[in-house]
């Protein structure tokens, strides 16, 4: 039997028409690399900048940005248009250079890894355990 999602907006209704179920214990993975409440990221003191030389550092995108994530927990962050959301995001993937600060991610096999510092031959393993999504508010309404 299938439940109609509670929602007014089409796009909405078709996202969530699209899943089995969204709570579904059977669903689930049955296994997890880390301890439930385990560190698995720390974001600590990133700082960004665009442009500049020499003495001009340019623009200020991301200015000591620090959070931690542990398992079982979702992160979201929000801000205006401009606030520097997507900078972080491409921070921790590594997509931009991080000017200061560190990016600790844990792996499968416990360890864990300083991403920002890391050379591309030791970045491989992120693309396994890292994913972030992005969401168009304006496509999100109920």
């Amino acid at each position: 039997m299938s439940k109609e999602p509670a929602c007014e907006h089409i796009y909405t209704k078709a996202l969530l028409g699209a899943v089995r179920e969204l709570d579904d214990p059977k669903l689930r993975r049955s296994a997890r690399p880390h301890p439930t409440g385990s560190r698995v990221l720390a974001v600590t003191s990133v700082t960004k900048s665009f442009g500049g030389g020499g003495s001009d550092h340019g623009v200020l995108a991301l200015d000591r940005a620090s959070f931690e994530l542990r398992t079982g927990e979702n992160l979201g962050i929000i801000g205006e248009s401009g606030s520097g959301k997507t900078t972080l995001g491409r921070c921790i993937q590594r997509i931009y250079e991080v000017n200061e600060g560190s990016v600790d991610l844990v792996g499968r096999d416990g360890t864990a890894r300083d991403l920002a510092s890391s050379g591309p031959d030791q970045l491989r393993f992120q693309w396994r355990d890292l994913r972030l999504v992005f969401q168009t508010p304006f496509l999100a309404q109920s």
